[in-house]
């Protein structure tokens, strides 16, 4: 069970902007106001204030979460898929500088969002542009220097062109040494020509480096040794994590007269991630020594994605049956390679002291030798049909259909030809929801069945094929309370189902 309490009245992450009261799903959303009183300057603050979700940072700067106890999920930007995570499960999160809000779709979501979204999902917002001229800075400062920088500024150009202009720096040494300095900026551009389209442009760069963190040694059952400082930072001082994202996205609003709209939205980002650590370290109790035996490990992600989505939302009435529905289409390529290296010189030492484990200071020499690859193609169609059938009892259905095809290089010197393997999935996800107001505009009773699936990227060596996807569903039900603007309350149980591991 969970408890929830928000103060979100609309939300985005649903697409049919139904009122958080009336929606029959569990829903967290930290605004800007709760992120400013909080002073949460990223991810992993923020999912920390959210019942239910387990945010987990490891290798220095990778984050992934655990939603209802479980860790396939899916991050959004403004509604627009990053499938770093689905890949390889955790990626670095840039920071908060321009971000208005955090919208937590909890449960199965693959009616919408397409694959992957078991636990849930986490939507980031990023700032919009205002019509009058508005800024903000903050300036934080506090122990291992620390310092966080944000300022940002928006408002109009012309009558019909907006911007917002944002900007962040951190920096931190940490409590054990374990550095970490990150920077990004965006700019939006919002040009509205007449009250029925709206033309938004939106570019961000972020530039982040993390020192490396491999933790401290432990136990066979798991538990840190007692007689290790655990301020002392074991990692070698050389290693690394730096992550350098450039975003780009344009959306397309078309409001028609008879109330429906039609959006459009192309993406791209060119990600880079570098990577080099020793992960896992060894303890000879006999002689006070540690060795990294497994280490250090190298590798390079570039991730190109491409999305184009379509949605085109309308009202209709069967009888004295109101209707609010969506029907739309996304198309996404994914372009990836992993680029392995061999550390050549500068390997780490063996028999190193805890008492004073710095290594010698020098770079480290990387030669690039393999690489793995991987293309994919998805297509998706999907619907929902929010259908009141009075004022007091309404039901959600949704469906979605996906077409998933995949190239897969696998690991290979860079010297040896390819010898890609296909594969492919399609599945049907859906959702089935009803909502029931015994008192109206403050209780809400709520019952929901959804579906989810993930496609699988390895193979079967006996039969060349790749494994079935993961399959899974949810069953729901829960009672919210809202009153006026101040307070929303959701009490909810839940059963998830999982197969195909």
């Amino acid at each position: 069970p969970e408890v929830v309490i928000s103060t979100q009245k609309k939300l985005e992450v649903n697409k049919l902007n139904i009122k958080n009261l009336d929606a029959p799903m569990t829903v967290n959303v930290l605004n800007r106001a709760v992120l400013q009183k909080w002073n949460i300057n990223n991810i992993e603050e923020a999912s920390k204030m959210v019942a239910g979700v387990n945010p987990v940072k490891q290798y220095a700067g990778f984050q992934f979460f655990n939603i209802r106890g479980f860790d396939n999920f899916v991050v959004l930007y403004d509604g627009i898929r990053d499938e770093r995570h689905t890949i390889t499960q955790s990626a670095p999160v840039a920071s908060f500088a321009n971000v208005e809000r955090v919208e937590f779709l909890k449960g199965p979501s693959g009616d919408m969002f397409g694959h992957s979204a078991l636990g849930g999902i986490i939507n980031i917002i990023r700032k919009k542009p205002t019509y009058t001229t508005q800024g903000e800075a903050k300036f934080t400062i506090g122990s291992y220097n620390t310092y966080n920088v944000e300022m940002g500024i928006g408002g109009p150009i012309s009558n019909k062109l907006r911007y917002r202009v944002d900007a962040g720096l951190m920096n931190t040494d940490g409590f054990k040494g374990i550095k970490e300095k990150n920077f990004n900026s965006s700019l939006m551009l919002q040009y509205t020509p007449d009250h029925q389209n709206t033309l938004e442009f939106f570019a961000q760069y972020n530039n982040d480096h993390y020192g490396a963190d491999a933790g401290v040694p432990a136990t066979d059952d798991g538990r840190p040794y007692d007689w290790i400082n655990p301020m002392i930072n074991l990692s070698d001082s050389r290693d690394y994590l730096h992550n350098e994202k450039k975003e780009f996205y344009l959306k397309y609003k078309h409001r028609f007269d008879f109330g429906g709209t039609f959006d459009y939205k192309l993406s791209y980002f060119d990600d880079s991630l570098d990577y080099l650590m020793d992960e896992v370290l060894f303890v000879d109790k006999a002689t006070n020594t540690l060795s990294r035996k497994n280490g250090p490990y190298h590798f390079k992600h570039v991730t190109r994605p491409l999305m184009n989505q379509l949605d085109f939302s309308f009202g209709f009435n069967t009888w004295s049956i109101k209707h609010k529905m969506i029907v739309g289409n996304t198309f996404s390529y994914l372009d990836r390679k992993t680029w392995k290296g061999t550390v050549t010189e500068g390997t780490s030492g063996q028999n190193i002291p805890i008492v004073s484990p710095i290594l010698g200071m020098g770079e480290r020499r990387v030669d690039i030798n393999k690489v793995v690859s991987m293309k994919e193609v998805v297509t998706g169609f999907y619907f929902q049909d929010w259908i009141e059938f009075a004022d007091r009892f309404k039901i959600l259905l949704g469906g979605r259909y996906d077409y998933f095809d995949g190239m897969y290089d696998g690991e290979r010197l860079i010297t040896a030809q390819p010898n890609p393997s296909n594969g492919s999935h399609h599945n049907f996800t859906y959702r089935a929801a009803l909502s029931f107001q015994p008192i109206k505009n403050f209780m809400t009773i709520y019952g929901s069945s959804s579906s989810f699936f993930k496609p699988t990227r390895s193979h079967d060596h006996r039969t060349g094929k790749l494994f079935k996807p993961e399959e899974g569903i949810q069953i729901e039900g829960g009672i919210k309370l809202e009153k006026k603007d101040r307070l929303n309350v959701t009490i909810s149980g839940f059963y998830i189902e999982k197969k195909n591991l």
